[in-house]
């Protein structure tokens, strides 16, 4: 899988530690499972301030073609725990997919 990350400097400072490895945990988690299965495997994550917000970037290659895979226990909650966080911060989450590639905007107000 090919990795690009892009971080400006930025304060985590108002994010609960166990937060912030939540949230890039699921992200990597979601877009190197989503780009595994198709060529080329690409993945960006971009972490950049925006007005009072701190926003944070995927991007990677996925098949819409392929079906979900069957969820084990504990799996395929990735998605409503960053609804979740982004609830918690006062901030939003926005996904959506074009020509091979999926997309995921989460913006978390900062203090």
């Amino acid at each position: 899988i090919t990795m690009t990350f892009l971080v400006d400097a930025v304060n985590l400072e108002f994010l609960d530690v166990r937060d912030i490895s939540t949230l890039f945990g699921n992200l990597i988690d979601n877009a190197a499972n989503a780009c595994s299965a198709v060529e080329p495997h690409s993945f960006r994550l971009s972490v950049f301030p925006q007005g009072h917000y701190l926003t944070i970037r995927t991007e990677n290659t996925f098949s819409d073609s392929l079906a979900a895979p069957a969820k084990a226990p504990g799996h395929g909650l990735g998605m409503t725990i960053l609804q979740r966080l982004a609830d918690r911060y006062d901030g939003e989450i926005r996904t959506w997919q074009t020509e091979g590639r999926f997309f995921v905007s989460l913006m978390l107000k900062g203090e």
